[in-house]
């Protein structure tokens, strides 16, 4: 698979973003399903790993590791002396999504990328000592910056997103919630380490919350889409 990247990517026909990110999938020893899909799949006496992620994303490298420190810690929890209740069991799923990127045709392949594109990954873990739940990981890359792209870093200096995001998110998730008689408190709804995971299109910044994390584990994992148009001018 490598050798095929290499032959495609030194002829242009697949971009080097994308050659990256197959490289993760084979660093991973996944296999690549319908072309953009990373398939890792281990079973043994003790544990069970099934990872799918989307191979598109750019920076493949910080994805791998990412999932490698998932997989580690799961092999190091199975294998350890007396470890109750085994199997153990970890399921990683992955959503895409892009802005200002037209869909892409084969003339355009080694021609730079515009945009952002971000990756969302849910990792469900039923492991013992650790709660049975879902969490959210989530990357995004700038094209035209290059670079990786975080909450401290999305807005423009000299705003307060905070104040444009709280009052969004919290009506959101109360209106989703009404039936838990849910309320997203200032203390916890103003703090920025609450948004760290979130995806970019053309319309939305969608933030998205582990499951349990603000509400009962369940209701899952949440998610609010807040419009561009409220939000302080992002630096992407």
């Amino acid at each position: 698979m490598a050798a095929l990247v290499a032959a495609l990517l030194s002829a242009g026909l697949v971009d080097a973003a994308v050659a990256t990110a197959e490289s993760a999938c084979t660093d991973l020893k996944g296999d690549l399903q319908s072309g953009t899909v990373c398939h890792v799949l281990t079973t043994t006496p003790t544990y069970t790993l099934d990872m799918r992620f989307g191979t598109e994303y750019p920076d493949g490298a910080a994805v791998a590791a990412y999932l490698s420190g998932v997989r580690d810690d799961l092999v190091s929890r199975a294998s350890a002396p007396n470890a109750p209740f085994l199997p153990y069991e970890v399921y990683v799923s992955s959503q895409s999504f892009s802005s200002g990127q037209p869909q892409r045709i084969v003339s355009e392949y080694g021609r730079p990328r515009h945009g952002t594109e971000s990756l969302v990954l849910q990792v469900f873990r039923d492991i013992e000592g650790l709660p049975v739940r879902v969490k959210v990981k989530s990357f995004t890359y700038d094209h035209d910056q290059s670079r990786s792209v975080t909450f401290d870093n999305l807005f423009a200096p000299g705003g307060n997103p905070i104040d444009s995001i709280y009052p969004m998110v919290k009506a959101d998730l109360e209106k989703q919630l009404l039936a838990w008689h849910f309320t997203l408190k200032p203390e916890v709804g103003k703090d920025p380490n609450l948004y760290q995971n979130f995806a970019v299109t053309d319309d939305n910044v969608t933030f998205f919350f582990d499951q349990g994390q603000l509400a009962s584990d369940k209701v899952g994992v949440l998610q609010v889409a807040v419009p561009r148009g409220v939000l302080p001018p992002l630096q992407i």
